[in-house]
């Protein structure tokens, strides 16, 4: 972020641009904001506007003389026939922050590709992405194309050609040298660095915390697996039987399970009791016994159900959540600086898949409650601690129930698609790696057990 700050307010000050128009995602908006105040004189956040409000409001913030406006993809696709209007006979340039986010949804990207075919497309671009795992070589293509067309392909179908075989109709092979030869081009418009040469996960140490559940959690872990239905106390007290339909649903059940509670068919969160829920017990012996010394947790959970459950429960430590239910980026940014500034405010409970973007330093302990079934959420999250700002040790803790999912999970099926991307992105070196296969049928067998 603070490269294309520096470059563009270069080219501002040079008269070559007149406007930078910032797109990225909705949790990170007020992250560039203030990342201007950091970098650069506060004249020019003074003279900065972060697109958001009404649809009337949005516009009227377009239109006002500035020179960074910042705005997430979702708001460009609702106002871009206004977005166009008020660059008009503008100099700007285009950064796309996250830009894997224009990869393979056809509205958001189509919003983007009309800037660049319209009649006064950016004058410079900059795509940025901190994620890689994320981008195939097919994926960056489509960015590619639009800020560089034809140095890869004149067009998708042109890049199957070249660089690719199809095996069936859902496997895409490379053909040798492609990737090569895909990096090669990519090298004279591109700069792209592996994370530890950044700096980042500086000292990261990952320690899963091996956990036994006891009978009865375990017995209604074995009845969803073989059953496909287990019973629980209900919200009205009386005994709810909950039923898996389908396979995803299946290992979806078995993670909350682990977690120490079911949805019922109505969305209610059904817990065991405390006594019975073996993450439940190790978080609250692990905060009683370390949280004076370490002063700042972070809990991750892909469940609402379980930073709403944990935010009850630990309030006399000082607590703050960020979910799906705090929806403007401003908030978000207001409770992580809570987090970050307030002495008695020392654990902060955290969607895994809204954590995107945010800086949660000072903190270097986190606890992930649960993992998801891919990687990206997961090692964003983790990056929130052992971001650039990072200057120590970082120790993330997977909580893992022996025996079930989540030791499928932790120790096979993500370590494997990790393996995947670092051979797909060229991560291991110049030489492509073979690697051992792709998730095999028997792998997602062995999250259900």
């Amino acid at each position: 972020t603070p490269p294309a700050i520096i470059y563009n307010t270069a080219l501002y000050l040079k008269g070559e641009i007149q406007r930078c128009l910032v797109l990225c995602p909705a949790s990170v908006k007020w992250t560039w904001y203030e990342e201007l105040a950091k970098d650069l004189d506060p004249m020019f956040q003074s003279l900065s506007y972060v697109i958001e409000g009404t649809k009337a409001k949005r516009i009227e913030l377009l239109n006002k003389p500035g020179i960074f406006h910042i705005m997430n993809y979702e708001s460009l696709r609702a106002t871009i026939e206004e977005t166009h209007e008020a660059l008009q006979g503008l100099l700007y340039s285009f950064v796309g922050d996250e830009c894997q986010y224009i990869k393979n949804d056809s509205k958001r990207t189509m919003a983007v590709k009309s800037l660049f075919d319209s009649d006064n497309p950016p004058y410079r671009s900059i795509l940025m992405s901190g994620t890689p795992v994320a981008n195939t070589p097919i994926d960056v293509a489509r960015p590619v194309n639009m800020t560089t067309p034809g140095l890869l392909c004149r067009n998708m179908p042109d890049f199957y050609e070249r660089y690719t075989q199809q095996e069936t109709a859902y496997k895409v092979n490379y053909l040798h040298g492609a990737l090569e030869s895909i990096c090669d081009k990519l090298a004279r418009c591109s700069i792209r660095a592996l994370r530890a040469d950044c700096g980042f996960d500086f000292g990261l140490i990952l320690d899963p915390q091996m956990l036994s559940m006891g009978e009865r959690q375990n017995r209604i872990y074995r009845d969803i697996q073989t059953l496909l239905r287990a019973e629980l106390a209900g919200m009205d007290g009386f005994a709810t039987t909950v039923r898996v339909r389908s396979f995803l649903s299946q290992t979806l059940k078995l993670v909350q399970v682990t977690d120490g509670f079911l949805y019922d068919n109505k969305g209610n969160a059904l817990w065991l009791p405390d006594k019975d829920n073996a993450k439940l017990k190790w978080l609250d012996g692990y905060i009683n016994d370390y949280l004076p010394d370490i002063e700042k947790l972070v809990i991750f959970s892909r469940f609402k159900a379980v930073l709403r459950k944990l935010e009850d429960r630990y309030q006399k430590h000082g607590v703050v959540r960020v979910d799906g239910d705090v929806k403007k980026s401003k908030e978000r940014n207001q409770l992580v600086n809570r987090f970050q500034n307030e002495k008695g405010c020392k654990i902060i409970l955290m969607n895994t898949i809204v954590a995107m973007g945010m800086d949660l330093n000072p903190a270097t302990f986190g606890v992930a409650y649960d993992r998801m079934f891919y990687l990206m959420p997961n090692e964003q999250a983790d990056a929130r601690i052992t971001g650039i700002n990072q200057t120590g040790e970082s120790t993330i803790m997977p909580l893992v129930c022996k025996d079930t999912v989540d030791e499928a999970l932790v120790f096979k099926v993500l370590p494997k698609k990790r393996e995947q991307a670092d051979a797909v992105m060229g991560d291991h070196g110049k030489t492509t790696p073979k690697i051992s296969g792709g998730i095999t049928y028997n792998d997602l067998l062995d999250l259900v057990g």
